[in-house]
């Protein structure tokens, strides 16, 4: 195979012309420079010679004026190599002999020499250049002697040396490259030999024969690299058995992975850092209404989806810390939760992580959210059923209680016998028992339908400005009765000047009267401590007893559902374990956070936090005081007969519980067991007030209320709403009480009730505007004193300027007036007129 030229060769060779180049043309520079100065100098020597010769040997010829003597003389000295030509002049410069045809040059005949010495001079004629060398005769009294060398000569012979200089130098390059050759091809061919080995192994040919052999190093690195052919041979068949292992491995791997994905029962979206969707799963395209075949693969995940989730998916993109949730809505009116989370890359040790996008799970909750409904309505129905016979089982134990108490136990005497005493005694404790367990039954289906409304979110928040001092103190003065109980003091301890918070007062309320309640419970002895404090932006509020304390182990567990300190199997409970989460959910839902300290034997101290109020303003916390409605025109009832109450309830316990009791107090009652016989009881002989149960079969309880507001003849009686339901809304009544009822609070309502035209004695003020000006007419019955309007807007001011009396306030418009804040006001009072 004819090989190509070795660049090495190359190179050697161009360096060497180079070198070989920069060598001759300094040694010629320096060879005609050393010939130019060495033959100047020498023909300057030989015209000084010829100039002294002439001038000792003339001087008699001059001073005799013999000039064809002078002209013969210096002929003969053109004879003489390098010898131009030869003049004699007189002292006046005039020519006597020459060598010059036909005349003296100019240039030569105006040289001026000195009189002293040898003057030599460089001068051009038209026939050359010369080194012209002058030497007076006499010290110039008798003449000038005039030599010209010719340096056109010195010139010749200068590139005549320097020509053959170059050529032996040539000669000598010529056979340096021809060696060079020799010596580079021996070095040349076994690199190149090696190279195209090397060029073999790139290519993993590791079975080339090595075409080197030789003894010296570049054999030594021939039989290296050999060695090394066979080791990477080894090495790289080791490799590609395990390369292909993994593969296979990692083929599989995917193919599992590209299986769960596919077969997830979740949807899933994975986003690039700009929104881009790099991955999904057909589930996630059946949940949204996408084609089996769709294709959404790097598409802007905004445009795709919802608006919901791709905020979230864009959200999650950011790389916060947090885990993010949201509901998303679904193809075919479902329901989603999708949960995101951001994609990092691991970090590097000083490096912080890259966000690469985000993953977002998304998973179908409507039928969980159906089945929550389901539950809800469960418990709401359950509750419903329970309360019902509770009222009854409560209502006939207390009304036991109070008989045998007032009549039975008082009959037996002073001093009855043991037996009979014994019997007494017990069943005194019984029924307490009975009235007890009734009344915590009540209690844990309340807390039961708290947890259920909180997990459903269908808590109503009433959020108004608050004071959380008179908040705490409504609270503990609830309690004052249990600490009365069990003998423990009590200390309240507010800080002055808080800023007010905006809150659902009701349920701030119970967090702290649970707070309490608990604190009492678990304490036997020393005192239970309320306090509240400002810290930053925050109240802060502490319930602080002397108890038992709490385990470390069981204080997070205390706010979770259906949990409490302590072994539950060995230990008898002392509450229902809802009391606890109820709370953390009521302060966590107004933006706080509630936290235990507790060590054991030493006792408990809750805490909670409330942010305080941003803004003065209060919009929503409206229907804040207890405001009764007035029944107009009512008929005046004849004071010789009992005010007539008609009881209307579908169960007969109730019913008859309720009749008892009313007749205890001296009231006539009527019963109707369901919503016909109410509204035909109700038109045939009007009562002065109806208890109205909800829930009947036939004809419920708010039909019958609208149909009394219907009806001329009965819309003006008040209807106090008995009812198991706790959120049903009711319109038309005129109060509500939630069963199992308590006696006292039913007997309040109902006189509050029948009373209510007794309710303004004082100056009355109608708040209206010119279209309800007709509802001035209508009150001359309940203001018996001075009527006056006022437009809302202008309500506070009169307020400030001293009245005192009743406000009259439209319902239509009620919603309008901050009621919570007229309330406040101790001088007045309010009422809500129907209209």
């Amino acid at each position: 195979m004819k090989r190509r030229i070795s660049p090495l060769f190359q190179r050697t060779l161009l360096l060497t012309i180079l070198l070989f180049g920069v060598i001759a043309v300094s040694i010629s520079v320096l060879s005609a420079w050393s010939l130019h100065r060495n033959m100047t100098e020498e023909y300057i020597s030989k015209g000084e010679a010829i100039a002294q010769s002439i001038a000792t040997s003339s001087v008699e010829v001059l001073l005799n004026r013999d000039a064809s003597t002078a002209q013969a003389m210096v002929d003969q000295y053109l004879e003489i190599h390098g010898t131009a030509y030869v003049l004699v002049s007189d002292a006046s410069g005039r020519p006597i002999a020459h060598t010059f045809v036909p005349r003296v040059p100019p240039s030569v005949e105006r040289l001026r020499p000195s009189p002293k010495g040898f003057t030599v001079t460089d001068i051009k004629t038209a026939e050359g250049s010369y080194i012209d060398v002058s030497k007076p005769i006499l010290a110039g009294v008798a003449g000038t002697v005039h030599v010209g060398m010719d340096r056109g000569l010195i010139h010749e012979y200068i590139l005549d040396a320097v020509a053959r200089q170059q050529a032996l130098l040539l000669a000598i390059m010529a056979v340096a490259i021809v060696a060079l050759y020799l010596g580079v091809r021996r070095v040349s061919l076994p690199l190149s030999a090696l190279t195209d080995y090397a060029e073999r192994l790139s290519r993993h040919d590791f079975d080339a024969p090595m075409p080197v052999r030789s003894r010296h190093e570049i054999g030594q690195l021939a039989t290296t690299l050999q060695n090394m052919a066979d080791e990477i041979k080894g090495l790289v068949g080791d490799m590609q058995s395990r390369v292909d292992a993994s593969t296979s491995e990692l083929r599989g791997n995917l193919l599992f992975t590209q299986a769960i994905i596919d077969n997830l029962a979740d949807g899933l979206l994975v986003t690039d850092i700009n929104g881009r969707i790099s991955r999904f799963n057909p589930m996630l395209l059946r949940m949204f209404g996408f084609a089996e075949d769709a294709d959404l693969g790097g598409k802007d995940v905004s445009l795709m989806f919802p608006l919901d989730l791709s905020a979230l998916a864009e959200e999650a993109a950011t790389c916060g810390d947090e885990v993010l949730t949201a509901e998303v809505a679904l193809a075919e009116g479902n329901t989603g939760k999708a949960l995101a989370r951001p994609i990092q890359e691991e970090e590097s040790e000083g490096a912080q992580a890259a966000c690469l996008g985000a993953v977002v799970v998304i998973r179908d909750v409507t039928r969980e959210k159906e089945i929550d409904r389901m539950k809800t309505d469960f418990i709401t129905t359950v509750s419903h059923e329970l309360r019902t016979p509770l009222t009854s089982v409560l209502g006939f134990a207390k009304i036991i209680q109070r008989r045998l108490t007032d009549v039975i136990f008082p009959s037996l005497g002073e001093r009855p016998e043991k037996k009979i005493a014994r019997a007494v005694d017990q069943v005194a404790d019984n029924i307490s028992i009975i009235v007890s367990e009734g009344e915590r039954l009540t209690e844990l289906i309340n807390d039961v339908l708290d947890i259920s409304k909180m997990e459903a979110g269908k808590i109503e928040w009433r959020m108004r400005e608050t004071n959380m001092g008179e908040l705490v103190r409504q609270s503990m003065a609830s309690v004052e009765y249990l600490l009365r109980d069990k003998n423990l003091d009590a200390e309240t301890d507010i800080e002055p000047g808080l800023p007010r918070v905006r809150v659902d007062r009701d349920r701030l309320v119970q967090v702290v009267i649970n707070l309490l309640s608990n604190a009492i419970k678990f304490t036997e002895h020393g005192r239970v401590a309320v306090s509240v404090r400002s810290r930053q932006d925050r109240l802060v509020v502490s319930v602080e007893d002397t108890g038992a304390g709490i385990p470390a182990k069981d204080q997070e567990l205390v706010f979770d559902r259906f949990r409490q300190s302590g072994d539950t199997l060995t230990e008898k409970p002392k509450g229902t374990g809802l009391g606890l989460p109820i709370c953390r959910y009521i302060v966590e839902s107004h933006g706080g956070t509630i936290w235990v300290e507790s060590h054991p034997g030493e006792g408990s101290a809750f805490h909670f936090s409330i942010p305080v109020l941003a803004r003065a303003e209060d919009e929503t916390g409206r229907a804040a005081a207890p405001i009764r409605r007035a029944a107009l025109n009512r008929p005046q009832r004849d004071d010789r007969r009992p005010w007539r109450l008609l009881v209307v309830d579908d169960d007969q316990a109730v019913r008859t519980y309720l009749a008892q009791l009313l007749r205890s107090e001296g009231f006539a009652v009527d019963e109707a067991a369901n919503g016909l016989q109410a509204l035909d009881r109700a038109v045939t002989n009007p009562p002065d007030l109806i208890t109205m149960d909800l829930m009947m079969p036939g004809m419920d309880g708010g039909t019958v209320i609208t149909s009394l507001r219907q009806n001329a003849a009965t819309r003006r009686i008040p209807v106090l709403v008995i009812t198991a339901l706790q959120d049903e809304p009711v319109i038309g009544a005129d109060a509500r009480l939630l069963k199992p009822i308590h006696e006292d609070q039913l007997l309040e309502t109902i006189n509050a009730l029948l009373h209510n035209d007794r309710l303004a004695p004082r100056p009355c003020m109608v708040i209206a505007r010119e279209e309800h000006a007709s509802v001035k007419e209508r009150l001359p019955m309940l203001c018996p004193g001075q009527v006056v309007t006022c437009p809302p807007e202008e309500i506070e001011e009169k307020i400030n300027g001293g009245f005192e009396g009743t406000i009259f306030i439209p319902a239509s418009i009620g919603g309008t007036i901050d009621l919570g804040k007229l309330a406040k006001a101790s001088s007045v009072q309010l009422v809500i007129l129907p209209e």
